[in-house]
């Protein structure tokens, strides 16, 4: 398939994917400043619960997908203009998300906080010169409660050469009036621990995006999947004491790509001074694609 029938086909899904977003009741504020809007639409529902009434975390980050496609992609006026002028920039590049982190509140994991509608506030965070992050803050509609935040740095892609393209001076000097107190986000590669267990998974179809390659969301699945696989099989004597708990904190590192069909091994070991942080390496073979540290809260003290 030519290049130019693959840009055709992604376009025609976006809309696609657009309209039914509107459909799912969506609504969306800019700022007059243009740096900063409310996204307002479904919350949680009972799929994103496990068996122990926990929030399964991938979830969250396909409410988030959810939320940012839609705002990066709906037209605010006839002329097609874009929050961040997101369609104006990606019109010709790729990108690719390079790293994100979520910190929790316990209000997350709190049953009496109402979490059936929420609001979200994007807001144009870092600017590079390759690169640039946002951050978005999950609020409850009901009782204001923060819930918990998110950082998404993406890195602008040459369509052709597939390496880091400079994103366009014009958006650079718009928005890097946003960045002042925010910060790259770049996590370092860790090295795999030599006895860390290992879980095997195969990527299939439902694990992929519309641009054939696995979901980011997924990648946290099959490691909290591969966190639990390890615990019974003897290892990780806390991770389903801590799992119980709740999760603080998520780092993700994006290093590469794999694709329906792939074979990928989740190498899961626990920190040897802090239990309640695990380290998770995902390898398509002897590459490593993605890293995660997940770090659990702490119980609250016995009163």
């Amino acid at each position: 398939m030519s290049q130019t029938n693959t840009d055709t086909r992604l376009e025609q899904r976006r809309k696609l994917r657009t309209e039914y977003l509107k459909l799912l009741n969506f609504k969306m504020t800019v700022h007059e400043s243009g740096g900063s809007a409310i996204v307002e639409g479904p919350g949680l529902t009972h799929d994103d619960f496990d068996m122990n009434g926990m929030l399964r975390p991938w979830k969250l980050l396909k409410m988030l997908e959810a939320v940012r496609f839609f705002a990066h992609h709906y037209p605010l006026d006839e002329d097609g203009h874009t929050f961040r002028d997101y369609a104006a920039i990606t019109d010709n590049r790729l990108t690719f998300l390079s790293s994100c982190e979520f910190t929790m509140n316990r209000e997350l994991y709190d049953h009496r906080v109402p979490k059936s509608s929420l609001r979200v506030r994007l807001e144009s965070a870092y600017v590079g010169t390759s690169s640039a992050n946002t951050k978005a803050v999950i609020i409850s509609s009901v009782d204001q409660k923060i819930l918990f935040t998110n950082v998404n740095q993406v890195v602008s892609i040459d369509r052709s050469t597939r390496k880091p393209m400079p994103l366009p001076e014009w958006w650079r000097n718009k928005y890097s009036e946003f960045s002042k107190g925010h910060a790259s986000l770049i996590f370092p590669k860790f090295e795999k621990k030599p006895n860390a267990a290992c879980y095997q998974v195969k990527v299939a179809w439902s694990d992929t995006d519309f641009n054939n390659h696995t979901n980011w969301t997924s990648y946290l699945r099959f490691a909290v999947d591969g966190g639990h696989h390890c615990s019974d099989e003897g290892f990780l004597p806390n991770f389903e004491k801590n799992y119980k708990v709740g999760i603080k904190n998520i780092q993700i590192r994006y290093a590469g790509e794999s694709h329906e069909g792939d074979i990928l091994d989740v190498y899961v070991w626990q920190d040897d001074e802090k239990s309640e942080l695990l380290y998770v390496d995902i390898h398509r073979g002897k590459e490593s694609i993605f890293q995660t540290t997940i770090e659990f809260l702490q119980p609250k003290p016995s009163l």
